[in-house]
């Protein structure tokens, strides 16, 4: 390809992987706080741009570790605001309650069938009932230090600080399993560290207590020896937690 060809030229290398970066922006209207009002009962539309990921056919879709990346790489390259931008877009996707998801649905896509229903297993998607991995606060100092400091720098902080120590506390009091899907490494690496599960299911004679839908079998993320005792530990855990 064009990029490899290219391999022996940083420069190069570096200016074409901006340009798909840019390429891959999208741009969506959010409602939210006025943070100029200090009373903060005071709702403002804004328009923010965020990147959209590669590696999702669905444009809508912003994905947590590519939007760090991705607001890094812009606040490198001096574009301080488009950083800014992104990575509050993508804390509209956050619940009441902390809880972070790796993936932020825009409104404009119906992703309720999309999951196995009571469960965090996704179907032809990796869903946002998983958790984004917790890098978010090492990016947002780096995109401070790389701007210039100003207030509007210092508010942004101050506001992604709140949303972050939020969710780090979710973290800490909620999170009793980290399912596989959630750790960035890839899905076939998992096959032998869960190999201690797969025993547990064999001598319980457990099997998935549903029938596994075709949109997941589907899916090129999809491997028995992980997919099913991911479920057992979703199970096993919830029994915990219940008790």
């Amino acid at each position: 390809s064009t990029f490899n060809t290219m391999t022996n030229d940083p420069k190069k290398v570096q200016e074409l992987s901006f340009q798909l970066l840019v390429r891959n922006l999208r741009q969506e209207t959010f409602e939210v706080n006025n943070t100029k009002n200090k009373a903060g009962d005071r709702k403002e539309n804004v328009t923010w741009f965020f990147p959209a990921p590669c590696s999702t056919a669905a444009s809508d879709v912003q994905e947590s570790t590519a939007t760090l990346l991705a607001a890094r790489a812009f606040a490198k390259a001096g574009y301080v605001v488009q950083a800014w931008e992104s990575l509050l877009a993508f804390f509209q996707g956050q619940r009441a309650d902390g809880f972070l998801p790796m993936f932020r649905y825009s409104p404009r896509i119906d992703d309720n069938q999309i999951y196995i229903e009571n469960s965090t297993i996704p179907g032809p998607y990796i869903g946002s009932h998983l958790a984004a991995f917790p890098i978010h606060a090492s990016i947002v100092l780096d995109v401070f230090a790389m701007s210039n400091q100003t207030q509007e720098d210092v508010s942004n902080l101050q506001i992604l600080y709140e949303n972050i120590l939020k969710y780090h506390r979710w973290i800490h009091d909620k999170q009793n399993f980290l399912h596989p899907w959630e750790t960035l490494l890839s899905t076939d690496s998992w096959v032998r560290p869960l190999e201690g599960v797969r025993r547990e299911m064999r001598s319980r004679n457990w099997e998935v207590p549903f029938e596994v839908p075709n949109a997941v079998r589907d899916n090129y993320k999809y491997i028995a020896d992980v997919y099913e005792p991911s479920i057992y530990l979703l199970q096993e855990c919830r029994k915990k937690t219940a008790m």
